[in-house]
């Protein structure tokens, strides 16, 4: 197979053709050859475009993954504090309930150790008052009580009234009240109907 160009005289055999004639003889690209090594180049540019998305796109879930698990560890933080306050809390409750806080700076003075007193269990703060009343209403209904149904009645409607009369007066019969020498000498000396012990006996 011979090629002939118009300007030139040169033949081209089949050994030298490569796809397309050489440019100096004026005989244009094979259009089938360009269009092929156009179609080649745009995929291999498309691959690498799709490639390059695809790890910006791995790197934003790689830091939103980063993200989350910081947001959790902080969360986690904060309910481990919001525990360690419900701890304190509780047992702020419990050191009121068993007589072990008590007001700074203001010193008990005797009266938790009067009979009224002691039949209330000896309270030295208004929470423990109110404890120590629920408690004794439970202890002392007639319908549980191991003393006889009139005995019980009584103990019953004294221990209600004596803890009204306490609750309402707190300020003046709470153990850290000021109180003279004659006001707590007429408490300890003051009687009462039923033996302060025997509401607390096991």
């Amino acid at each position: 197979m011979q090629f002939v160009s118009s300007g030139c005289e040169e033949k081209v055999t089949s050994a030298t053709w490569k796809g397309k004639l050489l440019p100096e003889c004026g005989v244009q690209e094979d259009k089938a050859f360009s269009e092929s090594l156009t179609g080649t180049d745009n995929l291999g540019t498309s691959s690498f475009q799709a490639d390059v998305l695809e790890s910006e796109a791995l790197q934003i879930a790689k830091e939103q993954i980063k993200l989350l698990e910081s947001q959790l560890k902080e969360r986690e933080e904060q309910l481990l504090h919001q525990e360690e306050q419900l701890k304190q809390s509780e047992n702020f409750s419990v050191l009121l309930l068993t007589n072990r806080l008590l007001t700074p700076g203001l010193p008990l003075n005797g009266t938790e150790e009067s009979p009224a007193m002691r039949v209330l269990g000896s309270p030295k703060t208004l929470t423990e008052l109110e404890a120590n009343y629920r408690e004794l209403i439970k202890r002392e209904h007639p319908d549980v009580s191991p003393f006889s149904q009139d005995v019980a009645i009584e103990r019953f409607a004294y221990v209600r009234s004596l803890y009204r009369i306490t609750r309402n007066n707190w300020e003046v019969f709470k153990p850290t009240a000021v109180i003279s020498k004659e006001d707590l000498q007429a408490r300890m000396n003051a009687p009462v109907p039923f033996c302060p012990e025997s509401f607390w006996v096991a």
